[in-house]
């Protein structure tokens, strides 16, 4: 099993039953651009910095930017996807049998 199995779990089980095509759909439309455009972009801002060093710098605070604001909002789907998620660990942690 990869992480496409996972991730596309954890988006069906995020979005309402009636909206679980629309999401599944609309996160491949954003992956797929991603995944296009993120190399060309990556290697445009090596040419300009002329360095590795400052886009990998770039990137992680963008991520870190993104998982701050995820975790600030209240009430949202980021708390509802850290909640799926920590059931499920629950789950595996627990014997088998005992669920």
């Amino acid at each position: 099993m990869g992480w496409n199995a996972v991730w596309l779990t954890l988006i069906g089980e995020v979005s309402t039953q009636k909206s679980a095509g629309l999401g599944i759909g609309l996160s491949f439309v954003i992956a797929n651009f991603g995944i296009v455009l993120g190399p060309p972009f990556f290697g445009l801002l090596v040419d300009l910095s002329k360095s590795y060093t400052w886009v990998w710098l770039f990137l992680s605070l963008c991520m870190a930017l993104l998982v701050f604001s995820r975790s600030m909002q209240k009430g949202g789907q980021g708390r509802r996807v850290i909640s799926v998620l920590s059931e499920s660990q629950k789950n595996l942690d627990k014997p088998e049998g005992i669920m």
